[in-house]
């Protein structure tokens, strides 16, 4: 009887799913008066050197320790006004931590005027109540949450500065408690830029997020309010989606059961062996996007075919292809992701492959042949 030679196989497809702060320096600008009192110990003179002090402090001016008065000589506050903030796009749950969804400046014109007199000037920017939770101990980043209470995953920071001129703002920014600090002037035009950025802090959720809880925040001169936040059209869908893979390894056997034999199976150069399939099986959200990309180590010159893995009595001149849903062979190693499946309705889907052996030497040796191919996951 004639011996057969079979050849061993297993494919091992891993899953890789891959998922696509700003340090402030706050400087608060307070000028301070120091005053030093040097007492030379002479007996004869310690009356008169008490004496001096009390009467010098009895004659400092109490304009100097009372707050100054400020008051509009025209217009009044400046309304600050963040239109139009949209997210046009899905977003992926996981997307990473750091990335901004969305920036943009604003120019308030002036609309008033502050005058104050008298003593010092205190100017005050941020939050008159803490408009939600803090992202970490940066007292300028804060959680958006959704309406349902929840942190969403966003967080919003605002920057300001009291230029005329149109700015793209980002070293000073609003904060809880309000940062204080001793104006050098005692008038003022109600005249600014203010940045609003929105980005990634956590997981992101699906919801509606409405920015409202910030519009208390503004710039007090004196407590005198003169710039006022104000959020219109703000209330934002928020679509945080993706998929669960179901099986974190999936396995594909092309086993000898299926007659693959080195001797009579191939026939030449580019003959495959029977092709068998397989599923990547997902739990997605609804509507989501699926792209998927292959990566994997290729044979010289042929980016469709896995290179065998190299192992003792590994078998030689054939590879690996991997064929998508109409039986073309994946290319690997490429940047862009191709669409699987659009805007799904149900959480259970499956991604339809297929596997075979195709020959790539002038013979065919048997022996163990397993490839490895790693697929990334996209939801665009």
């Amino acid at each position: 009887m004639k011996a057969v030679n079979y050849i061993y196989h297993l494919i091992y497809l891993k899953i890789n799913l891959q998922h696509q702060t700003l340090s402030l320096t706050r400087q608060n600008v307070i000028n301070i008066m120091k005053h030093k009192y040097i007492c030379v110990k002479k007996n004869a003179t310690v009356p008169f050197f008490l004496l001096i002090i009390t009467l010098f402090i009895g004659l400092m001016p109490w304009t100097s320790l009372l707050a100054a008065e400020c008051h509009y000589a025209s217009g009044g506050p400046a309304t600050v006004s963040f239109t139009d903030i949209n997210i046009n796009r899905q977003l992926e749950k996981d997307t990473p931590v750091g990335t901004v969804i969305f920036d943009k400046s604003y120019h308030s014109n002036r609309t008033g005027r502050i005058i104050c007199s008298g003593g010092s000037i205190s100017y005050s920017e941020g939050y008159s109540a803490q408009p939600s939770s803090f992202v970490s101990s940066d007292p300028c980043l804060f959680n958006i949450p959704l309406n349902n209470g929840q942190n969403s995953g966003l967080g919003i920071r605002i920057y300001y500065d009291l230029t005329k001129n149109k700015t793209n703002p980002g070293t000073y920014c609003l904060q809880y408690p309000k940062r204080s600090s001793i104006a050098s002037s005692y008038d003022f035009s109600t005249e600014g830029n203010f940045r609003i950025v929105l980005e990634v802090v956590g997981q992101l959720q699906n919801g509606i997020l409405d920015l409202s809880h910030f519009s208390n925040g503004g710039i007090w001169w004196n407590n005198l309010e003169a710039f006022y936040l104000s959020f219109t059209n703000t209330v934002i869908d928020i679509k945080a989606l993706s998929c669960d893979v179901n099986t974190p390894e999936l396995p594909v056997s092309l086993s000898s059961a299926m007659g693959i034999n080195a001797d009579t199976t191939f026939q030449g150069m580019n003959s495959t062996s029977p092709e068998v399939n397989f599923n990547i099986e997902l739990t997605c959200d609804t509507g989501t996007n699926i792209a998927i990309r292959f990566e994997g180590n290729t044979i010289n010159g042929n980016n469709s075919i896995l290179k065998l893995i190299d192992q003792d009595n590994s078998a030689s001149g054939v590879g690996v292809q991997i064929l998508d849903k109409n039986r073309n062979a994946i290319t690997f190693n490429q940047p862009d992701y191709i669409l699987q499946m659009s805007n799904i309705q149900q959480s259970q889907i499956s991604l339809p492959f297929n596997a075979r052996y195709i020959q790539t030497g002038s013979t065919v040796t048997p022996g163990k042949a397993d490839a490895e191919a790693t697929f990334y996951l996209l939801f665009p």
